[in-house]
């Protein structure tokens, strides 16, 4: 695990690197869409040579850059293999609206020191370490939370993924609230079924979301 961990962090240390060599020496490029800048040139660097989406270099850019420029100390505790790099993405996204304040040094020291004193990876549930580094922000500016919690809810959104077999997965954000609210009215309708019902209790879940969402029996 400790491996895993320095080897995100050499990844990501890499990926800054690069970003910082592209905005010194490279120009943006004309497209046929306009211009692409320095961020999306990475990027696309990124996705190219690791076989991933533009989307998914975007966001490991953004991630390194977060590390090189905004939380070089809990990076450090990447490297050190007191966190995973999924708890550093969580840190990461945590912390993404306390760029270009005068605290954010503050904030990121004070994260590293209580990831250091307080033992390795497996101390921080996702949850736990979410509200530790909430409390850290709060303390510097009581906004900064409910503004990211803003941001998050207009983010909002639903998809559907294809799948194998004719299947597929659909699914959407939503706030925590609507999203409970949602998923017990789904089981709520899938218990309405008669005890011989065949159906496993997942598949009656899924039998009567498509029904709620569609409007249609749920025989």
């Amino acid at each position: 695990a400790r491996a895993n961990s320095m080897i995100a962090w050499t990844e990501y240390r890499e990926i800054g690197a690069m970003h910082a060599h592209l905005t010194v020496h490279a120009k943006p490029e004309p497209c046929a869409r306009g211009v692409i800048d320095i961020e999306t040139q990475a990027a696309a660097r990124i996705a190219m040579s690791q076989g991933l989406t533009q989307h998914q270099g975007d966001k490991w850019l953004a991630e390194a850059i977060a590390m090189r420029d905004r939380l070089p100390r809990v990076g450090q505790q990447l490297r050190a293999g007191t966190i995973t790099a999924r708890q550093f993405r969580l840190i990461v996204g945590r912390t993404e609206l306390i760029d270009d304040h005068d605290w954010t040094a503050q904030v990121d020291a004070a994260i590293a020191d209580i990831l250091a004193a307080r033992g390795g990876a497996g101390t921080w549930s996702g949850r736990r370490l979410g509200d530790m580094v909430d409390r850290v922000i709060f303390r510097h500016d009581p906004d900064a939370v409910r503004r990211r919690h803003e941001k998050a809810k207009q983010a909002r959104s639903a998809w559907i993924l294809p799948g194998a077999d004719g299947m597929a997965t659909v699914g959407a954000t939503m706030t925590a609230q609507n999203a409970a609210i949602a998923y017990h009215a789904v089981l709520a309708l899938a218990g309405l079924v008669c005890p011989n019902d065949t159906r496993s209790r997942e598949a009656r879940s899924s039998d009567a979301l498509f029904a709620l969402l569609t409007g249609t029996a749920f025989e």
